[in-house]
């Protein structure tokens, strides 16, 4: 029998009771398998065990998962009680084992536990209101378990619909369906889930309800006016009244209410507009298009339609443009339309009227237009507006036909050919015209007599004479017509003879012998008259002498002079009228000047003034020396020129002057041909310092009371100035001569509390100053202090002047800084030294190359020089090798100034400074540049007179840096009246500076020197940059004052320097003109711009445009066309002129030439 193989048991099957559960039921689960390892027959009787996995994992009998249980030893079955949904998915295998053999079945196929449950609670996401119409609603359901098998979503609606889906769309929302609660569930086989509940508010935009009508009209003393507007809304709407550019309607005019009342579940809101006052004139002209809008916080405000509300009303507001109320034509113009408009609703109908508002119409519309206009128009002209509304208006002008003038009759009394030396003579001349013409008559003698606005001029010569004889012209000049006419006549008057001209004018020649000469003279005379000319003797005869007579002129001439023709001649001239007495010539050999003669002095404290009448020349020119000593000094001072019309001349000693001592002077006369002998004056002795002491001052209202202690012998007058404060640019100056006054009353500024400032003068010398004098002080003052005063207060001076002399204040910083912090009032302003009339000790500094004398006012079309040679400015390189250079100081962030002294070969030290830039600066390479400009631009100039010039150059890197001397003055500090303090005063040139000439103000010449200075940079294509009162230089040249303008250079560079300010934010608005301000335009215009805004900075003592304490409020007023104010103390002919240079079209402006002649013209600034 063939040996048994064992076989593995059948595969195991795995059964579920029950197939479908749900959550909570119990599960059992049982597996079977049959054995192969005996007969079939005996299967049953193998003994099977099973083992059982979870999702891979075996099952521990002994150990089983929570709720899992084998109720049989055989482990057949599995039980699950209860079964949760979380076993869903859980998978079940198992294995039948042979209990002897061991032998295992294949594993079941996997029982995948699918378990059944309810879905759960909903929940709904979405917006809870929404508006009617075009919103689209997306409710949406949601749960966190559909439930096993998976449920589906159900929708109930407000309105009973319903809707299965997760999402429940809603679209064109309607208030009354779609409103409400909505509910939401899922539901499965097993049951349904808990519902939820979503409530939706459903608003409404505001609708038109009551519309408006598209036009209204009412008059506007109808007070019944009333319209009404209404909207339905949900929920109800507020209403206001608007224009319709969204502008509120004038809530003085117009007032508006609303009612409401329910239309279901929406609002109707209803708005009436009223007006709001009583007063008809202001409804006038408000009316417009206007509406109502709704708004009730959903979407936009809904707007009614547009109503146009025309508000009619009478006529008012009448008005003729132009507006002038008198319009004035020449004789033959056209009158420009005078159009004449009103305030009208309905429309105006327009009459002109002539002379009256009811008067002959003379046209039927708006306009009036005439042409060649004659006098007979000349009247008044009424412009009438009426509509249908009533009361009508009206308006005039004047209008005024100027015409003329015309000369009706120029004459003398008596006729042309009776007139007669000695007698009186009238011209008369009469004009017709409209307004009166002025009239001036001018004539031979400089005769120059005109009036203002009349129609006849007389005019009476007493006592005429030959000199009256020539061409008179009767000139008449309307300056509304424009027309100037006139007439002239010629007047003979019969004269006899009189010297008109004599050669030499001292009638004395000096000569030699063998030489030629003659005498000349001419004679006004009618008729011509006859000469005789005659050598007289010392013994009383004398010779007739042939001359060369031609009409009134009259030649004797003496050749190869001979040893008896020295001596005396005359000639004798006479006509039928009578004749002249002989006038005396004498002919000398040359000789020594002959000594002064009438000498005369006048001492002070602090000066000699000496004066003599010159001697004879002695034939050549003459000059004087004085030499005048005391104990311990002396002083030679020669070439003191002659007077030119030999009249006496004054010469002033300063130097080595001082009080209570005696000093010896002499003079003597010097020519080519020797000296004259030296004279004497008696010694003189200069007084002592007077003695000054203020003992009180006593303020009652705007007069102060002052007693004080003074020498009135040695003293002359004494200048007061009473200053506020905290105002100090308000001051008050008196000058006190009346010394017997007591107390001394003087005039007070307007301001609460005072200083007083005491100045004591001997002529034009300044003995004592006495600053800062309260009313109130502690202790009196003594002199000692007032003299240290003095002494401490020109030291201080001198050294403020050194730290700021080229300080620039064009600063903005520092512009506001000046307005802030009060400057003391200067000197007191003097009257300058006549010219020609006194000579004073000046400053020996070396001037090289001296300009030609220049006049302002010899032409402006072209700057030029004065019967000279054009100035020739040689710039020659200096070594630096003759220089001692000093300390170095900033002008501004470009460039610095370094001073020095220039030793030249047989040339007295001079002061100097170097124009460089700034070793630090980033521009440094640009201001090398502008530098070489400034060089470039004085070679080109053909006069230096109001220029700056340098004495040369030094090289630096192979670039050319001006070398200056250094200056006297700048402008800004000749302003401050102070005595004269100079910049470059040092321990050595002191005692020579203690004797140069006070400087003067004298701001006419100063004015026209800086425009006669910017029209030569003008001529040549230069421009100036930064134009202040610290940019000009005053010097002082034959007692003259002269401006010379110092910061210039090529025209590109100084507008690259504006672009190099603007990028670092360093300009000065308040001196820029508003095309360099806006857009950086930088020309000769501009120029003179700035320096109008010098002459008013000059003039006013004040800082441009400081009201404005921001320089953006500034530039702003500036661009605008803000002008500064006229300052008080200047003239309206010199505030025109500076409104002139203000024009904001820089073409209107003057050229720096006009403006040069312009200021040349005026008698006062």
């Amino acid at each position: 029998m063939a040996p048994t193989v064992p076989k593995e048991p059948n595969k195991a099957q795995l059964t579920s009771d029950p197939d479908n559960v749900e959550d909570g039921n119990d599960l059992r689960l049982t597996c079977s398998s049959t054995s192969n390892s005996l007969p079939e027959d005996n299967h049953t009787d193998v003994q099977m065990i099973y083992k059982w996995t979870r999702n891979d994992q075996d099952v521990d009998p002994d150990d089983p998962p929570d709720r899992h249980s084998f109720p049989d030893s055989d482990h057949s079955v599995l039980r699950i009680s209860p079964v949760e949904k979380g076993d869903t998915n859980a998978f079940y295998k198992c294995i039948g084992q042979e209990e002897e053999s061991r032998l295992e079945s294949d594993a079941s196929d996997p029982y995948a536990l699918d378990v059944r449950y309810a879905p759960g609670d909903a929940s709904i996401q979405g917006d809870s209101s929404a508006v009617a119409g075009d919103d689209v609603i997306t409710l949406v359901c949601s749960t966190d378990n559909r439930g096993n098998p998976q449920g589906t979503y159900y929708w109930k609606k407000p309105n009973g619909g319903t809707q299965t889906g997760k999402n429940l769309n809603i679209e064109n929302l309607n208030v009354d369906e779609d409103e409400g609660d909505y509910e939401c569930y899922v539901e499965n086989d097993v049951a349904q889930g808990t519902s939820a509940t979503h409530t939706l508010i459903v608003n409404s935009v505001p609708g038109v309800e009551r519309d408006l009508d598209s036009e209204k009209s009412v008059v506007n003393t109808d007070d019944s006016f009333s319209v009404s507007c209404a909207f339905r809304a949900k929920p109800a709407a507020s209403v206001v009244w608007k224009r319709n550019d969204d502008s509120a309607l004038p809530s003085h005019i117009f007032s508006f209410s609303s009612s409401q009342e329910a239309d279901g579940k929406f609002t109707i809101t209803t708005s009436t507009l009223t007006w709001s006052g009583t007063d008809a004139d202001e409804r006038r002209g408000q009316g417009g298009k206007m509406l109502c809008e709704a708004d009730n916080g959903i979407r936009d405000p809904m707007k009614s339609n547009t109503m146009d509300l025309t508000i009619q009303y009478a006529p008012y507001g009448l008005s003729i443009a132009p507006g002038s109320s008198s319009v004035e034509l020449n004789e033959g113009d056209n009158l420009p339309d005078r159009v004449c408009s009103a305030n009208c609703e309905p429309l105006c109908s327009f009459t002109w009227h002539f002379n009256s508002e009811d008067g002959d119409v003379v046209e039927n519309s708006d306009t009036l237009s005439m042409q060649n206009v004659q006098r007979g128009k000349h009247g008044s002209y009424f412009c009438k507006a009426f509509n249908e509304i009533h009361p009508s208006a009206h308006d005039n002008f004047d209008l005024v036909v100027n015409y003329g003038p015309e000369i009706q009759e120029f004459k003398t009394t008596p006729q042309d050919g009776s007139i007669i030396e000695s007698n009186s003579t009238t011209f008369s001349c009469s004009v017709d015209t409209r307004p009166g013409a002025s009239i001036r008559l001018t004539g031979p003698q400089g005769l120059s007599e005109s009036v203002e606005d009349e129609a006849e001029l007389q005019h009476t010569i007493h006592d005429i004479g030959c000199i009256h004889s020539g061409t008179y012209t009767c000139t008449s000049n309307n300056k509304e017509t424009g027309i100037e006419v006139d007439k002239t006549m010629d007047i003979q008057v019969k004269c006899s003879p009189s010297l008109q001209m004599a050669f030499p004018e001292d009638r004395i020649h000096g000569v030699t012998e063998g030489a030629s000469v003659y005498f000349f003279v001419e004679a006004l005379s009618h008729p011509t008259p006859d000469f005789q000319w005659k050598r007289t003797f010392n013994n009383g005869t004398n010779v007739n002498l042939p001359s060369d007579d031609s009409g009134n002129q009259s030649i004797l001439t003496i050749s190869q002079i001979k040893l008896e023709d020295f001596g005396n001649y005359t000639v004798s001239a006479q006509n039928i009228i009578g004749r002249w007495e002989d006038v005396k010539f004498e002919l000398r050999a040359l000789a020594k000047p002959q000594p002064p003669t009438e000498l005369s002095s006048k001492a002070t404290a602090k000066s000699l003034t000496l004066s003599w009448t010159p001697g004879w020349d002695g034939g050549p020119p003459q000059t004087f020396t004085i030499t005048y000593s005391t104990d311990g000094f002396e002083k030679n001072i020669s070439d003191i020129p002659d007077s030119p019309d030999f009249s006496r001349i004054s010469y002033k000693l300063t130097e080595g002057i001082s009080a209570e001592k005696s000093y010896t002077v002499e003079i003597f006369a010097t020519n080519s041909q020797g000296s004259s002998e030296a004279i004497s004056w008696d010694p003189i002795t200069t007084p002592a310092i007077p003695s000054f002491k203020v003992n009180s001052i006593t303020i009652e209202g705007d007069q102060a009371f002052i007693k004080w202690t003074l020498d009135k012998d040695l003293v002359d007058r004494v200048l007061v100035r009473a200053a506020g404060k905290t105002k100090t640019e308000n001051f008050v100056e008196t000058n006190v001569t009346d010394f017997d006054q007591d107390p001394i009353v003087v005039d007070l500024p307007s301001a609460s509390s005072y200083f007083f400032d005491f100045f004591v003068y001997m002529g034009d010398d300044l003995l004592v100053y006495q600053p800062d004098f309260n009313p109130n002080p502690e202790e009196p003052p003594d002199i000692g202090l007032v003299v240290g005063v003095i002494i401490g207060f020109a030291l201080l001076v001198a050294l403020l002047i050194s730290a700021i002399f080229f300080l620039r204040r064009n600063k903005n910083s520092k512009s506001r800084d000046e307005e802030a912090t009060p400057q003391r009032p200067g000197m007191p302003n003097e009257d300058p030294v006549a010219p020609g009339g006194v000579y004073e000790t000046i400053d020996p500094l070396r001037v090289i190359d001296p300009p030609p004398e220049y006049k302002a006012i010899e032409t402006y079309e072209e700057i030029r020089s004065v019967e000279t040679e054009p100035y020739s400015v040689m710039m020659r390189p200096i070594s630096i090798s003759e220089l001692n250079l000093g300390a170095s100081s900033n002008v501004d962030t470009m460039l610095s100034l370094q001073k020095g002294t220039l030793n030249g070969e047989s040339q007295p030290p001079t002061d100097i400074l170097i124009m460089q830039p700034q070793t630090d600066s980033a521009r440094g390479d640009f201001a090398a540049e502008y530098l070489e400009g400034q060089l470039v631009t004085v070679e080109k100039l053909r006069n230096i007179l109001n220029i700056e010039a340098p004495l040369g150059f030094i090289r630096q890197q192979g670039l050319r840096q001006p070398v200056y001397k250094q200056p006297v003055l700048v402008l800004s500090d000749h302003l401050k009246k102070d005595n004269l303090i100079y910049e470059n005063v040092t321990p050595k040139s002191q005692q020579i500076y203690q004797n140069a000439q006070t400087v003067q103000p004298d701001m006419k010449s100063i004015f026209i020197g800086i425009s006669n200075g910017l029209a030569q940079l003008h001529a040549i294509g230069a421009l100036t940059y930064g134009l202040n009162t610290g940019s000009v230089f005053i010097h002082e040249e034959n007692g003259h004052l002269i401006a010379k303008l110092s910061s210039f250079s090529e025209a590109s560079l100084v507008r690259q320097r504006d672009r190099l300010d603007f990028e670092m934010g360093e300009r000065d608005v308040r001196r820029l003109p508003p095309e360099t301000i806006d857009s950086l335009e930088h020309t000769c215009k501009s120029d003179v711009w700035v320096m109008a805004i010098l002459f008013w900075e000059a003039i006013s003592g004040c800082v441009p445009y400081k009201a404005y304490v921001d320089d953006n409020e500034a530039e702003a007023a500036i661009v605008g066309g803000s002008k500064l104010e006229k300052p008080m103390e200047c003239s309206p002919k010199m505030y025109d002129l500076m409104l002139s240079g203000w024009m904001l079209n820089p073409e209107t402006r003057p050229s720096a030439a006009q403006v040069a002649k312009h200021l040349s013209s005026m008698n006062a600034l």
